[in-house]
């Protein structure tokens, strides 16, 4: 399915099943209105955002096989409920927010970002490794949500991109983690909240003398 340049909006307010593995969304915006379904289903997913695509659900997003999101800076927002019966759900310069009292269901146990999470409903992170990686300087990531975000994070940021962990957010590193830092980010490690590590030695590695900043809780 293609929606390409010119196309202001597509706003599904019914049913949409997508077999294939391309989905490209062009300077457009895509809203899953609220009792609207859509399915997306293949081995592989690749969904292409423009830059200034917006993508917004507010009904039921079911997917089956290991989705990929590739953008420029834009974000996917839930504000329904989305179900990713597959594994290495995987955001390339794209953010996510689960809005307040909605749901997300992973079958999974991989999720790779670059950018920003925000995490204010329900979804379940037991058992599952966040990794919070770069490829450019743009991908910076901040991670926002109320006691424990779950699962166990892993950051890998060694080209530019800044961490910063807000405040009010708990994050678990797991045991013997190893973070990966650039000197030449603009806030390389920021925490503004907890990061937990279970056991064990945290090695902070990467190019230069990058800097931590704590402005909360460490344990």
């Amino acid at each position: 399915a293609v929606v390409g340049t010119g196309l202001a909006a597509m706003t599904n307010n019914g049913t949409i099943t997508h077999n294939g593995s391309g989905w490209t969304l062009t300077s457009a915006a895509f809203t899953n209105s609220a009792n609207a379904t859509t399915t997306l289903s293949s081995t592989t997913i690749s969904l292409t955002l423009d830059s200034t695509a917006t993508f917004a659900n507010s009904g039921q997003i079911t997917v089956s096989g290991a989705w990929t999101v590739n953008s420029s800076g834009a974000t996917i927002t839930n504000d329904g409920t989305i179900t990713n019966n597959g594994d290495n759900w995987d955001f390339n310069d794209t953010s996510f927010t689960n809005s307040s009292d909605k749901t997300v269901t992973y079958a999974g146990t991989a999720i790779t970002m670059e950018r920003s999470f925000t995490q204010s409903g329900t979804f379940d992170l037991s058992g599952k490794t966040i990794t919070f990686d770069d490829s450019t300087s743009a991908d910076d990531t901040t991670t926002t949500c109320s006691g424990s975000l779950g699962g166990t994070v892993v950051i890998t940021k060694n080209s530019d991109g800044d961490f910063i962990n807000s405040s009010g957010c708990g994050i678990s590193l797991g045991a013997d983690p190893t973070t990966t830092i650039d000197i030449t980010a603009a806030n390389d490690f920021v925490n503004n909240g907890t990061v937990i590590v279970s056991s064990g030695t945290w090695a902070v590695v990467g190019t230069g003398l990058a800097a931590m900043t704590n402005n909360g809780t460490i344990t």
